[in-house]
């Protein structure tokens, strides 16, 4: 991630949060049935005109599609799987050149946004009303245009097939020979996790886990393979992703295709045969699940020490993912100790520290009183922003100051001749400053495996701040020493000084906030911020004002700024 191109607000990643860009669906023309002329490459044709699409709400739901032949398509997507509303669109694919299954496809459709990753598995269900034959029938998928295409795991019955997937791209099934399949199984892949399903389909685990359904006598060679998948590949790269952080998405994916192939081939159970235990994979997939949480607990612990030490606000969006996934990994119940009292919502706080943000205000105002008296006074306040519940949506700030950098009495026509008698005196003069600050434009909702937390972005928000100063009772002085007398004067003019002013010019602004723990009465809201570099820099506003009255007239260069803080108390 650039350090000065995203955005941290609140908690949120903010996905955030988090949201996914559609990737461009192939379109191909016609072409014959052909050897992959770039191995792993496919040639998919797609029939746009029958092509479906519907919003699925976070909390899931389903899109059909029915075909002229007679083809049924369902996705389904089960609640958590997303976590923002998401436009999905379902086109059929009417034939994929290029395969090396030489029975052709039996039915597909080619799933957008493409490369969406789901944190829960959806299930695509192929009715296929002329059947087919399903001692040669395997399931294929494939991404982008055609790219990494392998075998994937599938079931099937004759009349229906079954597959569940935990990304868009193209899925379906496909008909061949055992030589075919053998074939494609040594063709190359894009990731060692469609090596793994490549691998799984093509040693017929569909076939073998009937067995399983019969006979648990005979579950022997298939749970030979899936404990060598654990003990070789997916149990180590979990131990790994406990101290390393770049192999945590790796992790997760595999554990959740094995404890997929464990579901579909009926061994999500302890296998016993004649009082000796075959296999007690549920235990295995325990100890998975607690693996995922520690390496999670661990990134989160070590994204919240470089965000204070290295006053590195962009941490916080990693914070936020990693506990978004926390709750959700322990939100399965699939960990015999849970989250291991880590404690969740404490670490909220944490958090908070970290996406802290300063704001600082800058008046330069003019004061003139007809052709007697110029004042000229320059105020600077900061306070630092907080988030103050999970809506992610306000940040409260108090304890902030206000100094006088600046005060300066000018006395012209008649009274010129007191500017050799009078000067100002600043004494421990300033104030303080309460803010809060609404983010327009924001998306709590993170989706987990959605994308690497290292590219995690937000769009840029539109900030509203609300201040509300209060100038101290120990104002600036006039200090003179009247010609005709050795006595010393304190003068207080009854003129308003800077508060009165700012009220002056800006009592158009002037709005009560009242949102969640925070209420400001009479405080003055500014809106159309230029956004900032991102993470580092949320805003700044710059706005001139004047205001005329019959005595006097006020003129003011005003700056906001909004500033990461991470850390920061005052």
């Amino acid at each position: 991630m650039k350090p000065i191109a995203k955005l941290v607000s609140g908690f949120l990643l903010v996905c955030l949060v988090a949201a996914l860009l559609p990737g461009c669906s192939p379109r191909a023309g016609n072409s014959s049935p052909a050897a992959q002329s770039t191995p792993g490459t496919v040639t998919p044709v797609l029939d746009e005109k029958d092509q479906v699409a519907a919003v699925i709400p976070v909390s899931g739901g389903s899109i059909t599609l029915t075909m002229p032949s007679g083809l049924v398509y369902t996705l389904t997507i089960p609640d958590g799987a997303l976590l923002s509303d998401q436009q999905v669109s379902m086109v059929p694919i009417t034939r994929i050149d290029g395969m090396l299954l030489s029975g052709g496809l039996i039915g597909g459709v080619q799933l957008e946004p493409d490369g969406l990753k789901l944190a829960a598995p959806a299930t695509l269900t192929i009715m296929v009303p002329n059947g087919y034959d399903p001692k040669k029938m395997v399931g294929i998928a494939y991404h982008g245009q055609g790219e990494g295409f392998h075998l994937d795991l599938s079931q099937g019955d004759g009349k229906t097939i079954t597959l569940t997937l935990l990304s868009f791209s193209g899925h379906g099934a496909a008909s061949g020979t055992a030589g075919d399949v053998a074939n494609q199984s040594i063709q190359p892949t894009q990731s060692s996790a469609d090596a793994l399903d490549q691998s799984s389909a093509a040693q017929g685990f569909t076939e073998i886990a009937q067995s399983c359904f019969n006979a648990d006598a005979e579950c022997q060679p298939l749970i030979d393979i899936i404990r060598a998948e654990w003990n070789d590949q997916v149990k180590p790269h979990l131990d790994a992703a406990t101290s390393d952080e770049t192999m945590i998405e790796i992790a997760a994916n595999e554990l959740l295709i094995w404890e997929r192939e464990v579901d579909y081939t009926n061994l999500d159970r302890v296998v016993t045969v004649n009082g000796h235990i075959l296999s007690n994979f549920p235990e295995n997939i325990s100890t998975g699940y607690g693996l995922l949480i520690k390496a999670n607990q661990n990134a989160f612990t070590s994204a919240s020490k470089r965000c204070i030490q290295n006053q590195d606000i962009i941490e916080a969006e990693k914070m936020f993912y990693r506990l978004k996934l926390i709750g959700t990994l322990v939100g399965t119940g699939k960990s015999a100790n849970g989250d291991g009292g880590f404690n969740i919502q404490g670490k909220f706080s944490q958090l908070e520290q970290c996406s802290r943000y300063r704001l600082s205000l800058d008046s330069v105002m003019t004061q003139k009183w007809g052709d007697a008296m110029t004042i000229k006074i320059h105020i600077k306040g900061s306070v630092v922003l907080r988030t103050i519940d999970d809506s992610f949506h306000a940040y409260s700030g108090s304890g902030g100051q206000l100094t006088y950098e600046e005060f300066s009495v000018e006395y012209s026509g008649a009274s010129a001749a007191l500017n050799q008698d009078c000067t100002v005196e600043l004494t421990n003069s300033g104030g303080t400053l309460k803010a809060a600050t609404m983010l327009r434009g924001i998306n709590s909702d993170v989706g987990l495996f959605a994308i690497d937390p290292a590219d995690l972005t937000t769009p840029p928000l539109d900030p509203m701040v609300v201040v509300s100063p209060v100038s101290s009772t120990r104002l600036p002085q006039w200090k003179c020493n009247e010609s005709t007398s050795t006595l010393t004067v304190n003068v207080s003019p009854d003129i308003p000084l800077w508060q009165n002013g700012f009220y002056k010019l800006h009592e158009d602004a002037l709005e009560d906030f009242n949102y969640s723990a925070v209420t400001i009465v009479n405080g003055y809201m500014f809106q159309n911020f230029t956004i900032g570099d991102g993470e580092f820099h949320m805003g700044t506003l710059k706005k001139h004002t004047n205001v005329t009255k019959p005595t006097f007239t006020y003129e003011e260069d005003l700056t906001l700024d909004i500033d990461a803080a991470p850390g920061q108390d005052k």
